[in-house]
């Protein structure tokens, strides 16, 4: 008999209790994501997994890059939010480079990331691209660019 591979899933819970609290503005979502990305000099794809009521209940890194880029795929941001129970994501990923505007590479993976989450039923709520600096952000919810 062939055996199977057993895999484990590690979605951060341990620190959730510190940001469970409902998110309802990108200014408010930049803050906690400035604080969980902290000052790295490479880019870094965080989800934030969260419930019916806009509450986190669980994040996790889904890619790190280089410095000017952060490849990921829609498998490796969703399968958190899936172990999680979560009923909707907000992605993020940082740039060091303290430049917040979107690439044409982030605009591409924010399309394929809301069109997956279609399919799978867990609605992408924002795509915020952040710096070392809270108020220096990017928001493709506040700027009308969600869609799939």
């Amino acid at each position: 008999m062939k055996s199977i591979k057993r895999i484990e899933l590690h979605c951060v819970r341990e620190a959730v209790g510190e940001y469970n609290r409902i998110l309802t503005a990108s200014r408010h979502v930049a803050k906690l994501l400035t604080d969980l990305q902290g000052k790295y000099d490479c880019e870094r794809m965080l989800v934030l997994c969260m419930d019916a009521k806009n509450r986190v209940v669980a994040f996790n890194v889904a890619a790190v890059g280089g410095v000017a880029a952060c490849a990921v795929e829609p498998r490796d941001v969703f399968r958190a939010a899936v172990v999680a129970g979560a009923v909707a994501v907000i992605v993020a990923h940082n740039h060091p480079s303290g430049d917040a505007a979107p690439s044409q590479a982030d605009v591409e993976i924010t399309k394929r990331l809301v069109s997956a989450g279609t399919v799978l039923g867990i609605h992408v709520l924002d795509h915020v691209i952040t710096t070392h600096d809270a108020h220096n952000y990017f928001s493709f919810a506040d700027a009308g660019a969600l869609h799939g």
